[in-house]
């Protein structure tokens, strides 16, 4: 095999290495991002600007009524007191996905998860 053959395997599968570590990194659980809240969905979801993307955040440990819901206002209002235009820190749960499953009985659309503290 020639120097320049081997030296294009080693790079496909050097890349290979590094998508599947991404792929795993983003569904383990284990991350720590901080933010701002930018936007309340309703009582256990929000948006949050991380860098320059905005990410929908289903909050870990807390399940409230969804939109149409008894006491759904009640929850969102709550929220928003609490947590629009805060800085968060979002931190990723080893025991849950990161990303839920989108429909079924999935509260949560393809949010991803994280137990959530404010920091201001």
């Amino acid at each position: 095999m020639g120097y320049v053959r081997f030296r294009f395997i080693v790079a496909a599968i050097t890349a290979a290495m590094v998508v599947v570590a991404a792929a795993t990194a983003a569904t383990s659980g284990s991350f720590t991002y901080s933010g701002t809240v930018t936007y309340v969905v309703d009582g256990d979801t929000l948006d949050v600007k991380i860098g320059l993307r905005t990410e929908r955040v289903r909050v870990v440990g807390i399940d409230t009524p969804e939109h149409g819901g008894c006491y759904a206002d009640s929850a969102t209002a709550a929220a928003k007191r609490l947590a629009n235009g805060k800085r968060v820190i979002l931190r990723g749960d080893p025991t849950q996905d990161t990303r839920t499953v989108t429909g079924g009985c999935s509260p949560t659309y393809g949010s991803r998860t994280a137990k959530t503290s404010a920091t201001s």
